[in-house]
């Protein structure tokens, strides 16, 4: 009877693996193994033929890099700069069809690499004002990352072709662009069978936006107030959108650095959901700065979040020194990060607190005429039930106005051109759930075993 007690367990544990895992992959973000987000090409020397790991097209031209590769077909790729991929920009050279672009076999250096990829930058930047000669965009391209405009291919003494000689120029006349001008992703295949491809030429981001969180009393005086107990803290939630790829930037890691009023510093990473959503929690004092986009083409949607559930702290305004802020007319705020390559914005909280002095307001102009009067006959009670009264209209006031803001509040429009996505999760309490549930049965099942043994 013990065997089959043990038997039954196994084959319980066995059910609870068997649902469980499956549900907790389900809102899995997809990622490569070191943390890159993974994306999708098709097709090559064409438009619109990259999608992000939540299906979104990113806009854009792409052309294939390695010659002697296979041609892309729903293979996945991790991206990079161009500016810092770690591998060689050139073709391995190994097929009989690399011969047509280079010499069997030859070595390059590193200086070699580094012209190779400004030759490619300025190709893409410049590629509609040159002269091609008949030629192609994508046999350039090809030409370039096989080493065929490079200096050194040519100093064993053979003879460029005119053309050849003719378009280098072109590319290298002025203005010049180096990487801190622009850049370029530079898309990576995992399976190292299909070629790398080139994608969309952008404007580097040369900073990170810094938000900054202030609380203020009704009085307008400044307070270390963070929420419901004075350490949970505020929190926004951000939308952030790519308005160079015309997508929302999904499943994507941002590093968020805050520094409180004493120049400590925490650092954490979240990701953005399939929607381009996430959730940031500030404390009063704290500056936190965001970085991780390789672009200035952001645009960011700031709002409180409904997280929040202190009735007497909330969301008062935003402002910034160096970009335009619009208000959305539903308590959220948008930006476009290409208007500035500095953003600093500031975020104030109006905090409504009884201590030390109530805060007046239009509705408590009745209640202050009534406890003025009092106040001729007893100033100490008048004193008291003025504060009373005050603090509790206020909290009302707060209250109803929270609970009508979240009645009627409206999630922030998705961008023009944004493709919606959605993505299966499955939270922790229902996991919980379901394993409790489980477990019981489990138990129950083999008591009832010994029971019957028993008898």
């Amino acid at each position: 009877m013990r065997k089959g007690i043990i038997r039954f367990s196994a084959w319980m544990l066995a059910v609870v693996l068997a649902i469980v895992i499956p549900l907790s992959n389900l809102g899995r973000n997809v990622y490569a193994a070191d943390g890159s987000e993974i994306y999708t090409i098709t097709g090559y020397n064409t438009s619109n033929n990259i999608k992000d790991s939540a299906g979104n097209t990113i806009s854009g031209q792409t052309y294939c890099a390695m010659y002697s590769m296979d041609t892309p077909n729903g293979n996945q790729y991790i991206r990079y700069r161009l500016s810092d991929y770690p591998g060689s920009i050139f073709d391995s050279c190994s097929d009989s069809h690399s011969r047509t672009w280079t010499n069997e076999g030859k070595v390059f250096s590193a200086a070699d690499d580094a012209e190779a990829r400004l030759l490619l930058l300025n190709f893409l930047i410049k590629q509609d004002t040159l002269d091609l000669h008949n030629d192609t965009c994508q046999h350039i391209v090809w030409g370039i990352t096989s080493g065929r405009y490079c200096d050194s291919f040519y100093n064993d003494g053979s003879s460029m072709n005119p053309n050849t000689a003719d378009i280098k120029a072109q590319i290298m006349a002025d203005p010049f662009y180096t990487f801190a001008d622009y850049d370029a992703y530079y898309y990576f295949a995992l399976d190292q069978t299909h070629q790398h491809t080139l994608g969309s030429v952008f404007q580097p981001a040369n900073t990170s936006l810094e938000l900054e969180k202030i609380v203020i009393d009704g009085l307008d005086n400044t307070e270390n107030y963070n929420g419901i107990d004075d350490t949970l803290g505020f929190t926004i939630d951000l939308h952030i959108y790519d308005t160079l790829g015309n997508r929302d930037v999904a499943n994507e890691n941002f590093t968020f650095t805050h520094t409180d009023s004493d120049g400590n510093s925490r650092v954490e990473t979240i990701s953005t959901d399939a929607s381009g959503d996430l959730s940031l929690t500030i404390m009063s004092g704290e500056t936190v700065a965001i970085s991780g986009f390789d672009s200035i083409y952001y645009r960011f949607t700031i709002s409180e979040s409904a997280a929040n559930t202190d009735s007497t702290c909330n969301l008062d305004g935003m402002n910034s020194s160096n970009t335009g802020l619009t208000d959305n007319g539903d308590g959220s705020y948008s930006f476009d990060f290409s208007q500035s390559y500095v953003v600093d914005i500031t975020i104030t909280n109006r905090h409504i607190s009884t201590d030390p002095t109530p805060v007046p307001t239009q509705t408590s102009e009745t209640t202050t005429e009534a406890t003025t009067t009092a106040a001729l006959v007893d100033s100490t009670a008048a004193t008291t039930t003025s504060e009373s009264t005050s603090a509790s209209v206020l909290g009302v006031a707060r209250a109803e106005e929270t609970t009508s803001a979240e009645a009627t509040a409206t999630p922030t429009p998705v961008p023009s051109g944004t493709v919606s996505t959605g993505e299966s999760s499955v939270s922790q309490s229902s996991l919980t759930g379901i394993i409790l549930i489980l477990a019981g049965a489990m138990v129950f099942s083999i008591r009832h075993v010994r029971k019957q043994q028993k008898i």
